[in-house]
């Protein structure tokens, strides 16, 4: 099986995106991981994923009804940010090329 180029490069450029202050004139506004999503044998979905910036989940209304807590981070918060965010964007992509080869494989046994 043949790997994109792509997923070759796109350590390279999040690393790049990732490395640039906010609001500062980058080459990268923002970076987009799409893949094919696996839900079972016969449907596989295509999904766009923002990866950079990072967006906070959305609120549903039960969560609106949920008390907020406060954390205390012992790193500062931009220490715990700058080590969390390259193993979450590697795991991202990693999980995209996971399902994207498990569609693959399902395309082409259901194609036999």
């Amino acid at each position: 099986m043949k790997i994109s180029l792509a997923f070759l490069l796109l350590p390279l450029l999040v690393a790049q995106a990732a490395a640039a202050p906010p609001n500062t004139s980058s080459e990268v506004d923002a970076v987009y991981l799409v893949y094919a999503r696996f839900v079972n044998t016969v449907t596989q979905q295509p999904v766009s994923l923002q990866l950079l910036p990072v967006q906070p989940p959305t609120k549903d209304e039960s969560e609106d009804r949920k008390k907020t807590v406060e954390y205390i981070y012992e790193p500062d918060p931009k220490a715990l940010f700058e080590a969390l965010l390259p193993r979450y964007v590697d795991t991202q992509v990693y999980q995209a090329l996971l399902e994207t080869i498990a569609s693959f494989y399902s395309a082409q046994m259901v194609a036999m």
